[in-house]
């Protein structure tokens, strides 16, 4: 039994290298994959509503169309009263940015000023130089990346419509591929591949709608409150503060950071900053106490330290989209390690021994 349970622990291992290596192709195919991953993303929210509603004996095709025309709706009812505010306070960023950069810039060469008196040493103006030439480095690099903007938006709009098309034909047809893929496989391997599809589904299914439920709430809550204080950013802030409430732990700092810096460079106002950071603190508590234990709960039983560890790996390989799904992919892969362990070292029935454990 021992040398049928190190085959076992072979198996595995071979397995989860052959995942890796898929993984690996994945990351070296991830523009052309990232509206697919989109999409799917999307396929999670609205698919139980496609089912629940398949489950009262309504066409899955008829709730589709309709299900996938109600949500290009309410994006579109939604872009059309926030773009206009929203392209307000983008225009007047736009406006502002040069005096915020030079504000930024004035406080930073004064400081270098103090410093530079502290060291004897050093030449009379060699920080503030080398501030000098990077912020006329940075300022040459945005008028260059303009043309890469304008191909970023045509792109974008493309790969908006590959997402589209790829969430209803993935509503209209998910459940037909999964049993032709199901079919496809041996006997042998059913069972253990039909739990590992259920076990990955809830998992990130869970987490992925709970998580988006709870930055739209987050988001909505997080505008409100700025726009109740006066603050000029408050659908921009807003909007990025829901966005980043998307990664764990780090996501909400990062948005308070954010709402902080663009009010304290706003005409230097640190008591609007304090304002944003108050407003954004108790709407944070809001989604601790309430919020997100309602709408996520224990989707994702994971130690703090692990979910930061990941959202860390995931920043390193994919920026900003490696953070927002580096958690579901772990769970992914802790689900199916979780199954086949049981399934290959816990009772070793690849080897026909039942439920009987491979150790007896």
């Amino acid at each position: 039994m021992d040398k049928i349970r190190f085959y076992n622990w072979l198996r595995l291992l071979g397995i989860f290298l052959s995942i890796i290596f898929l993984m690996y192709l994945a990351f070296l195919m991830r523009e052309v994959l990232m509206p697919f991953f989109a999409a799917g993303l999307i396929v999670y929210i609205l698919n139980p509503i496609a089912d629940y509603f398949e489950g009262q004996g309504v066409r899955r095709s008829a709730v589709v169309a309709v299900l996938f025309l109600v949500f290009v709706a309410v994006i579109a009812v939604g872009g059309y009263f926030s773009w206009g505010s929203l392209m307000g306070e983008v225009d007047y960023l736009k406006v502002s940015l040069p005096k915020y950069l030079l504000s930024i810039k004035g406080s930073l060469i004064q400081t270098a000023g103090l410093l530079e008196k502290q060291l004897d040493f050093l030449p009379k103006g060699f920080f503030s130089g080398i501030i000098e030439e990077k912020f006329s480095q940075n300022s040459g690099v945005m008028l260059s990346a303009a043309p890469g903007l304008i191909i970023s938006a045509v792109s974008l709009i493309m790969s908006s419509i590959i997402v589209m098309f790829t969430v209803f034909f993935l509503l209209k047809d998910g459940k037909l591929m999964r049993k032709k893929l199901i079919r496809s496989v041996p006997n042998r391997y059913f069972e253990i591949t039909l739990t590992i599809l259920d076990e990955v589904n809830t998992a990130v299914g869970n987490y992925i709608r709970g998580q988006i439920t709870d930055c739209l709430i987050i988001g909505v809550l997080s505008t409100a409150g700025l726009a109740l204080i006066g603050f000029k950013y408050a659908i921009l802030v807003g909007a990025i503060v829901g966005l980043m409430n998307m990664i764990p732990y780090l996501g909400p700092l990062t948005g308070m950071i954010v709402g902080f810096m663009m009010a304290l460079i706003d005409g230097n106002s640190l008591p609007m900053g304090l304002r944003v950071l108050l407003v954004l603190s108790i709407v944070k508590l809001i989604d601790d106490a309430l919020v997100n234990p309602m709408v996520v709960g224990n989707s994702v039983e994971l130690h703090p330290l692990v979910v930061i560890l990941c959202i860390a790996v995931g920043e390193a390989l994919l920026g900003v989209v490696g953070m927002l799904i580096a958690v579901p992919v772990f769970c992914a892969l802790k689900a199916t390690f979780e199954v086949l362990h049981k399934g290959l070292i816990t009772y070793g029935f690849w080897e026909g021994q039942g439920a009987e454990p491979a150790g007896k």
